[in-house]
């Protein structure tokens, strides 16, 4: 009941709980019942007033890993020690764009996984989308819609987080704010075959789409070494949120051929980053009420420095 709350709470832009938190709930279940349903479930179901849209290609989730001898495993068992192409893991909401001929017909949240709002006319305000294409290319682009750190403290800093306010945004059925959101594109999913993953970013690269940083990698070792450099410096300075790297097979052969289990393809793992943790003081508490109603309390502290950003208050 506890997970089912916190991931609809989550994926409807009022998180509850921290992602630690949630995962903390998820491998106590995966303990106590390794059967459970629920660990195999993708997202959550859209609940508000936007119609909702079967996608036209599923869009799963990651399995995770969080130390580097996990990812030395997987690695060298499940790729045989294959190249790789590691790609920032965008702490937004996924989206799928929908294309025909080169058109923009819609843009989805993943919701469930199979099918999810289609926010377009908001989508068409973001910094990032592309109504059209040069080619007539036709398919699903996938991405994150993200609130980069400038706009949130620019615009929308009583949001507690970058997420959770891009969450609020994306759906406000007016549009408001959406033009400060930022679209960022990953992956290409056609009937077009690529042969290599480093081909499906390059080709939004050459389209102009937004794409996070990424890089190609020989060995778990350069995996791992990238992985601690985002930890220890590069992560801090972006201007938008990761909560990871993601680590893909970089042959498109190679990673279609060993599948998926319930949308989580056995081709790519989420590598997470360690838990941040600072030390402080809370000085006041003050309360605060949402454009739901919703009473918060917000602890003010003395402020410290965390992952870039000056912190006064949570």
């Amino acid at each position: 009941n506890k997970i089912n709350e916190a991931r609809t709470a989550y994926y409807n832009g009022t998180e509850i709980i921290s992602d630690d938190e949630f995962d903390a709930l998820v491998y106590e279940l995966s303990a106590l019942d390794p059967n459970n349903q629920l660990l195999l479930k993708v997202g959550a179901d859209p609940s508000t007033e936007w119609k909702k849209e079967k996608h036209l290609y599923p869009l799963g989730s990651l399995n995770k890993v969080n130390f580097p001898n996990e990812m030395d495993k997987w690695v060298s068992e499940n790729l045989q020690n294959k190249e790789t192409i590691v790609i920032e893991k965008l702490d937004g909401l996924s989206i799928g764009c929908q294309y025909e001929d080169g058109k923009l017909v819609k843009a989805c949240l993943r919701g469930n996984g199979l099918e999810g709002e289609d926010i377009l006319q908001n989508v068409l305000k973001m910094h990032g989308a592309k109504k059209s294409l040069s080619n007539n290319f036709s398919g699903l682009i996938r991405g994150e819609i993200v609130l980069t750190k400038t706009n949130h403290q620019l615009y929308f800093n009583t949001y507690s987080n970058p997420r959770n306010a891009a969450s609020g945004l994306c759906r406000k059925l007016d549009g408001e704010g959406s033009e400060h959101l930022t679209l960022m594109m990953y992956d290409v999913m056609s009937e077009n075959v690529f042969s290599f993953e480093k081909d499906k970013l390059q080709w939004l690269v050459d389209n102009k789409f937004i794409v996070p940083n990424f890089y190609v990698c020989k060995s778990s070792y350069e995996i791992n070494d990238l992985w601690k450099s985002y930890q220890d410096k590069t992560r801090a300075s972006l201007d938008y949120e990761i909560d990871g790297l993601v680590v893909v097979c970089n042959d498109c052969k190679v990673q279609s051929s060993l599948g998926e289990t319930n949308l989580r393809p056995k081709g790519k793992m989420a590598y997470k980053f360690a838990n941040q943790f600072v030390k402080t003081i809370v000085k006041n508490i003050t309360w605060t009420v949402g454009n739901s109603g919703r009473v918060t309390p917000i602890g003010w502290v003395e402020p410290v420095d965390i992952l870039g950003s000056r912190v006064e208050k949570a």
